[in-house]
């Protein structure tokens, strides 16, 4: 289906597309463009499965990709060598993702494991735990943006007063999660965000104070 544009009267259907990128636009959409540029090769897939698939729609459709660091990478009518380099690539490609994918996944899992210890060595001395230690749920908080708690920073005496009387009277069923998350916003000196955010907000506050 062609894409519309909005004018004051009606919507009108729009025959062609001008891509401001080459190649930004699916393959079976590239409306008489029959060749698409891309800087690398890991900008066209990021597994050799992929790359190949994407290979042969494009001979079927009949659109030339030409990556700027290998021009002949996805020549139709490649040599043995030429398709041999095209696999080896994708294949470096794969194995650069992977790679990466893999440092990460072990470097989340040791921050987890350390984290776990402080959070046993820190219930053991009964002292408090850090909003930078763990999630809602009290799990170990290994990635992720920060809570509002964290965000607060350490909290003033008479905070922790307006914060306790809060949490009180909703649990008391008084004021409702709306009402909460704007009186939080009093106390903290900053917007808190909806209910959702108040309601975590509580269960971290418990962990932690």
């Amino acid at each position: 289906m062609a894409p519309r544009k909005a004018t004051s009267r009606k919507m009108e259907d729009v025959k062609f597309v001008s891509e401001r990128i080459s190649g930004s636009l699916p393959l079976a959409e590239s409306q008489g463009n029959k060749k698409l540029v891309v800087g690398e090769s890991r900008a066209v897939a990021r597994s050799a499965k992929v790359a190949e698939e994407i290979f042969d729609l494009s001979k079927k459709l009949g659109v030339t990709i030409i990556v700027a660091d290998s021009p002949g990478l996805f020549d139709h009518d490649a040599c043995p060598v030429q398709v041999f380099m095209r696999r080896i690539e994708f294949a470096r490609v794969e194995l650069e993702k992977d790679s990466v994918n893999y440092r990460l996944k072990d470097g989340r899992e040791n921050r987890a494991k350390n984290i776990k210890k402080s959070i046993k060595k820190t219930k053991r001395l009964k002292d408090k735990l850090s909003p930078k230690m763990i999630t809602t749920s009290g799990d170990a908080k290994v990635s992720g943006r920060k809570s509002t708690l964290e965000k607060a920073g350490e909290l003033k005496p008479n905070q922790k007063v307006a914060i306790k009387k809060i949490m009180k009277e909703h649990g008391a069923g008084k004021i409702g999660l709306r009402t909460a998350a704007a009186q939080l916003s009093s106390a903290l000196e900053f917007t808190v965000g909806g209910q959702e955010t108040a309601r975590r907000f509580f269960a971290e506050f418990k962990l932690c104070h």
